[in-house]
């Protein structure tokens, strides 16, 4: 008996043991797999945050009471936490893509970007199970994952890796050093004396022929008046229905940023619209500042990559370079920098410079010698900031990595317009200098510095047109009617501008209509008033006193109006680098980059020490008159560019009022820099356009054609030198008129005639 009672009690303690090692089985499984979806979480929440998770706390085991009395001592796998081991993202570059069956060696260097990801993504997959791939950029054999620290030795020790980079803790920024004492004159000092020089190029976006330059900053604000030429819808990105479309864009945002609806036509960061305005403001429309490419005749890629907020992601820049020059960017300028050699970013640079893309960069704003990243790589022309009177700006970095030198002190250009409504003034001519004010509708035609003139008409509630004598603002009372329709019928009775009178003293402010996600955009200026200023207004409507509206870039002396800013900094010197490189280029589509960027380092004004100003200040026209002598421009194909001289004179820069306080730096001097030469193309004398016309319409006397067909035979006039290249434009717009049959050389020669008897020849 009493052995069978031990024998029982045995059984009891093993049964016992065993539910208890059962039990901590339980329990290490449940909490490897609570770890396993809390690390998963943490992953995806720190790809969004950039943060370094909190360690994992396993949960108390849910084991029953009567089955374990004494709570189990704790469990340890030697598991570090994630405290002790963070995820942390990297870059990793492979040192070559892996043949496969479906993809062997012959076939790999030919394969689409698109078929690349997969075997890239799968090859650094098999690198480590640890590894999360977040992004890749197939061009350059390279990916952004996220990874536990602790597997990062073992990943850059495999042969197949090139290089592996942490990027949890580079900081990336914008070169702008706020400043509004110094009047900006850069575009102008870079130009010279025939800005702005017009081309007849290819601008549309789809058009392979037209000259790309690409902007990688903070987006682009499309709605603003000196990018109307866009061609863009404001609320979605799209082409406008009928519209040449001149941008285009992508955004390459931190998730957060494109969560919140962020893109790259909807801007609201100031420095990217500053920095797109400084190439591409227009100088055609009468209205705002300009900028070194004003004609609208190019091709403006927005590439964003700065949120509202100013975050940035790296693999996301790296990835915007290097699409950039897939997507046929010739320029591309990034007023941005950090303090660190990044090899993937190099990578990026590398493979656009392949790609035949010109690289700007701004030098940085430390005024030391520190290195600024991209500028500093080789590949990049890095861009120094010089005071107007060519001294170097104080914030400027110096080095022997800067290239060259252009203002970048106190530059005017754009801003988004998103918070303000431009006021509008209302002045009677010759009156007693009463000035009402109102506010300017979005969707509307910006006035400008010149100005509309006209009569007062009293229209009511205007509900047909209000016709006039032609040329009239009409006064409108605000009805339910749409704002559009208001001013549609205002347009058609022969109005000018509209004036909408509010039913309150409130300021009316606003924006024309959106229907199906497009603005009804309005023909005419459309501003709004209040009550009491239109009774004021009614009262003084006559057909025979003038009234004129104005939208003036300065409300008061030294203060802008909404939509434009001053900044200083290297990032306002890099993009009148870029422009002049746009402009310079497509008169000569055929140059190489090396070609092109020769020419504008070599005709370089020089400032004296090359550590501080590179090469010297840019000089657009010689760099434009270099290329144009050199051999890779002397043959042109039939979708060239070429510079035309303007049917009518040019918008001049904004006046600007001087600042309320003088200026730091003094004002330069006339003779600093000698004024460059003429640009050559387009401006000839207008007895040498008479000749080469009348010696086009020899060359083409034998010809029976149509319009196309003559403008065929231009480029073979230029290719044989029977006329200059510089003529190729009048010859397509001017010398080929439609419906003239090309052997008709006396309507040829009888212009000839008129042509010389206006030149006084």
């Amino acid at each position: 008996m009493f052995f069978q009672k031990g024998v029982v009690a045995l059984l009891a303690a093993a049964m016992l043991l065993a539910e208890q090692a059962h039990a901590q089985d339980k329990l290490a499984a449940s909490g490897r797999r609570q770890m396993l979806r809390r690390t998963n979480h943490k992953k995806t929440s720190h790809k969004k945050k950039h943060t370094v998770p909190a360690a994992v706390d396993v949960p108390p085991a849910t084991v029953g009471k009567e089955e374990l009395v004494q709570p189990l001592p704790p469990i340890t796998d030697n598991a570090r936490t994630e405290e002790e081991d963070p995820i942390v993202h990297v870059t990793i570059g492979l040192t070559e893509i892996e043949a496969t069956e479906e993809h062997p060696d012959f076939v790999l260097p030919t394969l689409p970007a698109n078929e690349k990801t997969p075997l890239i993504a799968q090859q650094i997959e098999a690198l480590s199970d640890d590894v999360q791939i977040e992004q890749v950029i197939p061009q350059i054999k390279m990916a952004t994952v996220s990874i536990h620290k602790s597997k990062l030795k073992s990943l850059q020790a495999n042969k197949k890796v090139d290089f592996v980079e942490t990027i949890d803790d580079v900081e990336i920024y914008e070169d702008t050093y706020l400043d509004g004492e110094t009047i900006p004159q850069g575009v102008n000092i870079i130009s010279g004396p025939q800005f702005p020089v017009y081309h007849n190029s290819p601008a549309e976006c789809t058009n392979p022929d037209s000259i790309k330059v690409a902007v990688l900053d903070g987006g682009l604000d499309v709605g603003h008046w000196d990018f109307e030429w866009c061609g863009v819808n404001p609320l979605n990105g799209e082409g406008l229905p009928g519209r040449e479309v001149r941008c285009m864009g992508q955004a390459f945002l931190p998730a957060a940023n494109a969560a919140n609806g962020e893109d790259w036509y909807n801007s609201r960061r100031s420095h990217g619209v500053h920095v797109a305005g400084s190439i591409g403001a227009s100088g055609r429309n009468g209205k705002g500042v300009l900028g070194s490419i004003s004609d609208e005749g190019f091709c403006l890629m927005v590439m964003r990559v700065f949120g509202d907020d100013g975050r940035i992601s790296v693999s996301q820049l790296e990835d915007a370079i290097v699409q950039s020059a897939q997507l046929g960017a010739r320029v591309i300028t990034m007023s941005l920098g950090t303090k660190r050699y990044l090899h993937g970013l190099h990578n990026a640079i590398k493979g656009a410079q392949q790609l035949g893309a010109i690289l700007v960069g701004s030098g940085g704003n430390r005024g030391d010698n520190s290195l600024n990243y991209p500028a500093s790589f080789p590949e990049v022309t890095a861009v120094a900031a010089v005071e107007n009177d060519g001294t170097r700006a104080w914030f400027s970095n110096y080095g022997d990595y800067i290239s060259i030198s252009a203002p970048g002190v106190g530059q005017l250009s754009t801003e988004p317009r998103w918070d303000d409504t431009p006021f509008t003034t209302i002045e009677r001519v010759n009156g007693d200098g009463t000035v009402y004010e109102g506010g300017l509708f979005q969707y509307t035609d910006y006035i400008g510095i010149a100005g509309v003139e006209g009569p007062l008409k009293n229209c009511g509630s205007i509900q047909g047109r209000c016709p006039g004598q032609g040329g009239h603002i009409c006064l409108i009372s605000k009805t339910d009617a749409p704002f559009h329709t208001l001013a549609r019928r205002c347009s058609r009775g022969g109005g000018i501008a509209a004036i909408i009178i509010n039913d309150s003293e409130d300021q009316l402010r606003g924006r024309m209509e959106v229907i199906s996600e497009i603005p009804q955009y309005a023909a005419i200026p459309v501003i709004g008033v209040t009550a009491s200023t239109g009774v004021e207004l009614r009262r003084q409507a006559n057909p025979h006193v003038m009234f004129s509206l104005k939208n003036p870039l300065y409300t008061d002396p030294g203060v802008l109006a909404a939509g434009y800013s001053r900044k200083s900094g290297t990032s306002m010197a890099a993009p009148l680098v870029a422009g002049a490189l746009g402009s310079i280029w497509r008169q000569c589509p055929l140059c190489k980059s090396n070609e092109v960027m020769g020419c504008l380092l070599d005709t370089a004004e020089p400032l004296g020490d090359e550590q501080e100003f590179g090469r010297g200040l840019l000089q657009a026209a010689t760099a434009a008159q270099c290329l144009s002598a050199n051999t890779c421009c002397s043959t042109v194909s039939e979708n060239s560019v070429e510079t035309l001289t303007p049917s009518t004179a040019p918008t001049p820069s904004p006046s600007e009022s001087p600042t309320t306080r003088p200026s730091s730096s003094p004002t330069r001097s006339p003779t600093r820099f000698p004024s460059a030469s003429p640009i050559v193309h387009g401006t000839g004398p207008c007895h040498e356009a008479c000749a080469s016309k009348h010696k086009f319409c020899t060359f083409r006397v034998s010809a029976v054609c149509t319009n196309s067909a003559c403008t065929g035979l231009c480029v073979a006039a230029v290719n044989s030198g029977e006329i200059g290249a510089e003529f190729l434009g009048k010859c397509r717009s001017e010398w080929c008129p439609e419906d003239v049959p090309c052997g008709a050389t006396t309507t040829c020669d009888a212009a000839k005639t008129v042509c010389e008897a206006s030149c006084g020849v």
